[in-house]
Formats: structure tokens, sequence, C-alpha cells
């Protein structure tokens, strides 16, 4: 689609044919139907697009995709236009995005187009089983002139795709119409926008999903195979758009207790997954969306906001004056398709995506690959990177653990200047994941060298920092085992790791730094040893088990890699004897799976579901809860060992667990999680629908679940007494079918019941945001 610097809008016919179509038939059709488009069009704002569609009605099947017989009419969309955009050879480009259609589009139609190839054809995926299907065209800023084929993609069983190409062509002349007159009244372009400001944005079909209408209006089952499909994909759906000003939301059901603290809920997480130019990431790899929810102490007034993390590559792959994305760095876990190829090559990005962190006046979105990004708490502008392991901590550093080897420490000096150099990577990995000792008031993080994930050893370094984030400690243990930590849990004394064990693959590294794999093909899942080992380290030099050789692990009898960690904690004896409890969430080394996390296939750039809804017996593989309890006597000699695996409380898939802060380090009895309820079919294990309080004490669990076709993200407590569940629970509900986010508070005490409830809070549908990572609570 084109258009002059003087904002003309063009009509694009695009006509669908096989041979048993009447050309003639469709060139009259077109010319019939002609003053009725000029009229859509005069009626229509000056940046709107009116793409003609002939729809032929396809009998989709497992054997294939085929034109029944018959033209079944026009079809009008309308589309919003960015640009004109000037190129390099005099011509201009618009960029389209959808909008909501007009009455005259039929309901429960979808197809979206991915990019148009250099082989001038154009991708579509289409809800099968709909009749007629209508064809909306998104350009993605090319000419469609010289198209010749169409490729239409079918979910067929929620899981396998089928494939069918038909020819196509375009009927020309193109017709230009002048643009309106400044004053003439236009009618609005259907549209949900509020009067706040926004930051200018550009949507896109990249976001491969359907409106809402077009589900809505389906005639699919919510248990479908295809609703299943698409409302995994909804929950993965970009958003583009950022709030410059905090929006109140809505109270859609209940009212906020007026006990509920004065405070911020911030949650981070990924933004966008697909550029205009064809390239799609992992969700792991998304630039940092960073959400906040204030509490500001009135009643019912809770104000929403939400910004891009402004990271060098998130500056660099955003047009800010078009809001159109280029993504120019891979990930760890995606390669660059439509984008530039060179990117592939280059350092990978830090999306600060992974985890949030309110300590002391500073704001801190943090990412597994490298140093933080501080945010302004107040207007979530990016301040810039943090260095918060860097060199000038140094000199404070205590080491336990001897060389790792002397052909290891060789390797390791070789690395060094290759990955900071050529690669940019920080000399320490801090990981997204920190701890907070309300006891002592302290922060603790723990990074790994950046060399270690190619050698058989592991270096782990934790800090402690008081409120004003003055290094009070510092230890570093050198392990040697090849382990990759996302977790890790602490005590009183100690801190704990679930090592998981990785290797490197040669091949897979070769291609890597080829760029032709994802980075993370250089590293394996090591699955050569039937334990787990698990580190119980000194946080003190004065530790009261002087003979305990630290940087031997407690093999634990059963394989096991380790998601995230709850809570840990440790009680001693009379005798001096020291028993460690802990809980986590834990999946099988058969079912990790680098290349394939959240169903992503970098590869095609589409997200499977059913990696994540394992059945037929194998649901044990999935992420589930366990329980690990650890006796040290006086000499640290462990004497006693369990691993309870928690499905006799709940036999669901679980992750993210969660527990009131107050308690972090010391013994808790309460661990929420997020949860299925097994009730759909296609969707049985994951994405959750249900928020689970486990108590410890009795070996109970009790739920709540959100309605059809609505999944969960992670918990969040938020204590207001001194009782453990004396408090509420935040989760985010997304509601796929309606392509609407709400903020759920929980009473924590009544998880379980029907008035579990006391509010939900519906963020602005122009605003709704793909799942969230992690979360935290920061209480004013």
């Amino acid at each position: 689609m084109r258009g002059d610097d003087n904002g003309s809008a063009a009509i694009l016919v695009l006509v669908v044919v096989d041979d048993s179509v009447d050309i003639i038939m469709i060139i009259k059709k077109i010319r019939d139907e002609m003053d009725a488009l000029r009229m859509a069009l005069l009626f229509s704002p000056p940046d709107t697009a009116l793409i003609l569609c002939l729809q032929l009605d396809l009998d989709t099947t497992k054997e294939g995709i085929r034109p029944r017989s018959g033209l079944h009419g026009l079809a009008v969309c309308r589309h919003r236009v960015r640009g004109p955009i000037p190129t390099k050879d005099g011509t201009y480009e618009c960029s389209v995005s959808f909008a909501p259609s007009l009455s005259s589009v039929m309901p429960g139609l979808c197809l979206f187009q991915h990019t148009v190839n250099e082989y001038r054809s154009a991708t579509f995926f289409l809800l099968p089983n709909t009749v007629p299907p209508h064809l909306v065209i998104y350009t993605n800023g090319r000419d469609l002139t010289g198209i010749t084929t169409l490729i239409i993609t079918v979910p067929v069983d929620g899981t396998s795709l089928i494939s069918e190409t038909c020819n196509i062509m375009q009927a020309f002349p193109v017709h230009r119409l002048q643009p309106l007159p400044p004053s003439t009244k236009l009618l609005p372009l259907p549209t949900t926008a509020s009067a706040h400001r926004t930051i200018p944005f550009v949507s896109s079909a990249a976001a491969s999903s359907p409106s809402t209408s077009q589900l809505a209006g389906s005639a699919t089952a919510p248990d479908s195979p295809t609703a299943a499909f698409w409302d995994y994909q909804l929950l993965f759906a970009s958003q583009r758009s950022e709030t410059a000003e905090p929006v109140l939301l809505r109270v859609a059901h209940g009212s906020v207790p007026v006990d509920f603290p004065r405070g911020t809920y911030y949650l981070a997480g990924p933004g966008i997954f697909s550029d205009d130019h064809g390239s799609t990431v992992n969700p792991l790899d998304g630039h940092g969306y960073l959400r906040a929810f204030d509490f500001r102490g009135s009643s019912d007034e809770v104000w929403y906001s939400a910004r891009y993390v402004a990271t060098p590559a998130q500056r660099e792959e955003r047009e800010a004056a078009t809001g159109r994305w280029r993504f120019t760095h891979r990930g760890p876990f995606s390669v660059l398709r439509g984008g530039r190829r060179v990117g592939n090559l280059k350092v990978m990005k830090n999306v600060a995506n992974t985890s949030v962190l309110k300590w002391g006046p500073r704001l801190m979105c943090l990412w597994e690959g490298g140093d933080p990004y501080e945010i302004d708490p107040a207007s979530l502008d990016t301040v810039g990177l943090v260095d918060l392991v860097g060199s000038d901590h140094g000199d404070r550093r205590q080491t336990d653990g001897g060389s790792s080897g002397r052909a290891v420490d060789v390797a390791a000096h070789l690395l060094k200047p290759i990955l900071r150099g050529v690669f940019k990577m920080p000399p320490k990995r801090l990981l997204a994941h920190y701890k907070i000792d309300a006891k002592r008031n302290r922060l603790l993080m723990v990074s790994c060298n950046a060399e270690d994930m190619l050698l058989p050893r592991s270096t782990f370094t934790f800090y402690e920092f008081d409120y004003n984030y003055e290094l009070k400690q510092k230890k570093e243990f050198v392990i040697p085992d090849h382990l990759m930590i996302h977790d890790w849990a602490f005590t009183d004394s100690h801190y704990v790791l679930l090592g998981n064990r990785i290797k490197l693959d040669i091949p897979g590294s070769l291609l890597a730094v080829s760029g032709l794999h994802p980075m993370i093909s250089a590293l394996a899942v090591n699955p050569s040893q039937p334990s787990t080992p698990i580190y119980v380290l000194p946080r003190f030099s004065q530790s009261p088990i002087r003979d305990r050789n630290w940087l031997v692990p407690i093999q634990a009898p059963s394989q096991k890699w380790a998601l995230h960690t709850g809570n840990a904690f440790e009680e001693r004896d009379g005798n001096g004897n020291l028993k460690i409890q802990l809980q986590a969430s834990v999946c099988s080394y058969q079912w990790l799976n680098f290349h394939k996390m959240f169903g992503y296939n970098w590869r095609t750039g589409k997200l499977d579901p059913s990696f994540m809804n394992l059945v037929d017996g194998r649901e044990a593989m999935l992420p589930h809860l366990i329980q690990v309890s650890i006796e040290l006597d006086a000499k640290g000699t462990c004497y006693g060992f369990s691993i309870a695996n928690l499905s006799n409380i709940w036999n669901r898939p679980a992750d993210f667990p969660a527990i009131n802060p107050c308690f972090s380090g010391q013994k808790n009895t309460y661990v929420y999680v997020g949860s299925s309820s097994g009730t759909r079919r296609f969707l049985p294990r994951f994405p959750f629908d249900s928020i689970v309080k486990l108590d410890l004490s009795n070996g109970s669990a009790k739920s709540w679940s959100t309605g059809d076709r609505m999944f969960v993200g992670e918990p969040i407590f938020v204590p207001k007494g001194r009782e453990e569940d004396d408090g509420y629970v935040l989760v985010v509900e997304y509601a796929v079918a309606k392509q609407m986010c709400y903020l759920v508070i929980l009473d924590a005490r009544r998880i379980g019941e029907a008035e579990a409830v006391v509010a939900k809070l519906e963020v602005p549908k122009h605003l709704t945001f793909p799942i969230g990572f992690h979360g935290f609570w920061s209480t004013k």
C-alpha cells in the first residue's frame, strides 16, 4: 500500500482466485461496489485505508484447503494508517495496523498476515471452520505489487498446522482520492482511546492474534483446539502502547479494602514479541515492559502506568518518531528473521524483563544476563544502567574454595577478553532473582562469572547490601561443577543452591557463534548424573559448623531441575544439630528444553502450547512443588535428607511460589503458587488459571480459580498485620477472550471460599498487556 505526500489514500483490491473463478465476474463486481467504497472512504478519517477483499468459501480439512464453489461477495475492513513515510527510491510507504472492523465484516472470521517475503508471497493464519474467511491484509510497509502467491495456514487440532498455496491477482489501476478539507466532520474510527495522554505508537499485525470481535463472534467452542491455540497466542500478544501519565483504573468488581496498605505493585515482563520486519522472539527475549499499580490510600483509587525500559537495544530497535520496530540484536533464545541478519552476530541485548526491585530510594529492572536498569519510581523513565557488583567492591571479597584446576583457570583467562571485548558481556552476570532478609533489613544478590557458562566450574558471588546500598558483605564460592542457577534461597546463616547441571554443546556453540542458532544452543541440559546437587554455603565467616567441606554438595537421590524457590529456613536443637527446610518448584530434566521455552520454536517463530501441556501420564515432568529437608550434625555431617513431592497436597502443575515477605528466611507455614485447575481439555496444564494456598503445617490446600478462557500470573503477597496469612494476594487476570487485563485482590485468609475476591480493577483495553514474569510489592 502506498500513499503520496499530499495525504492521498488508496483503495487496494486484492482478489483470491483459483481456476474455477470467473475473473470477468470478479472485475464486474468490483466496479459495482466502487461507488460504495468511495463513500465509505469519504466518511472515514484521512488516515484510514479501506482494503477491499473478495471472499472465497474455503473448505478446511486435515487433507488440505480447497475452495468450494461460489463467491461470497465483498467486505470492507477499516485499518489505521501511519505515514506516509518517504523511502530511498522516492516512493512513500504506509504502515497499516488492525482496528475494529465495520459492521459489514462478517463475525467470526480470522486471517493474519505475517510477512511479505523476498519470494513475493504473503503468509496468513486462518481459523478453521469459518465460512467464509475474510482476508485482512497488513502490508508491513511493503508494496504488494507483483505478489503472485498467497500461503494460507490453518491450525488443525491446536498443535499441528496445514498449509496451502493459492494464486492471487491484483486489480489495476489503483484508485486515488483527494484528501478531505480539515474542516470536514469525520466519523470517528472505532477505538477505545481514553482522555489521558499516551506516548505515540503503531500497533501491528505482528502481534499475531485475532481481534476480540473475531473470537467473541466465532462459533468456535471455548474448549476447542482452535480456541486453545489462539488463547495461548493472545497471552503473548505484543503491547506497543505506553502511558505517559497514570490512568485511574475502573473497579470492575467489589471494592478496594479500606485497610489495604499504601504502596505500589510493580510487574516486570516482556512487552513485544514481533517487529515490523518479520522477526519474532521467544517471550524470554522480549523487551522489558514495566507495569505499576499505585495504591494511594484513597478508597477504590488505583492508578496504572506502564513504560518500556529504555535500554540501548530498545532505543535502537524502536523508531521514536514512528513507533515502528526492527529487531537488530538477537536474544539468547531467538534469532532474527526479517530484520538485519547481521544482528545474529551482534552482542545479545539486555532487555531488563525478568524481575523488578524497589529497595531504598531506587527502583530497578533486572535481567539474567547483565546489570540492572534503574527506573524513576514516579515517571517510570529509565535512569540508566546500574553497576551494583562491579570492581568497586572487589576489596571486600572473601573466597571459599580453591582453584578449579590449572587448565580451567587458563581457559578462563583466555575467555575473559573475548567475552568482554567482543561480546561486551559484563564480568559478573547478575542473577535476576534476589532475596530480602527482613530480619537484618538487607538486600541479597548473587552473580556468576561470564566465562563460567563455557567452563566446567561455577563461580557464585553473594552480595549483601543495607538499605542505602552500602555493601556489608561479599562472599565468593568456586564450585567444580558446571551449573546453571535461576533462583536460590537463604536462611539465617546459609545460602542454599539447588544445582542444575549443564554442559557445553560444541556443535551448538559453533552454530550459535556463526549466528545460525540462538546463543543458548551453546549449552545443553546434562542429565548424566541421577542425582541433584544441593549446596549449603555459609553466609558468615564465623560459621558454627567448621568441619564441613561446603563445596561438596548433598546429593539428592533424584534428578530435579530447580525453577523457583519459595522460602528456606533453619532450626537448631540443643546439641548443635541443624535442620534446613526449603520449598521450591522443579521440573524434569527430560522435559526442560532450552529450544522450546514457553513452547516457542525459534525456527518457525511460533508458539506451540502442547509443549507446556503434557498428558498421558507425563504430567509429573512439568513444574511442580517440592519440600527439601536437610539435617546436619554439629560437625556438618549430613545424617538426614528428604525430598517431599507436594503432589499429595496439590497434584497439579504449579510454579511461582510466593510467601509473606516478612517471613523470608524464617520459618513459614503458607506458600502461594500459580497453578491450573485442569478444567480445560486442550490447555489442562498451562497457562495457569488458579491461585493455590498451601498449608504446610497440616498438608492442606485451598484454591481460587478464575473464569473461562482466563489465565493468571505470579501471585504477590501484601502483608497488613503480624499474622503470616493476614494480608492480601495480588495477581493479574488475563481475560484473553476479551483481550482485557484485571488486577485481582484476594483475601489471603478466604482463598478457597466464595468471597475470596475482594476487588477486580480493570486495565483499559487499549493498554492490555501480555503476561508478566515477576513482580514486587513496595509499601509506602
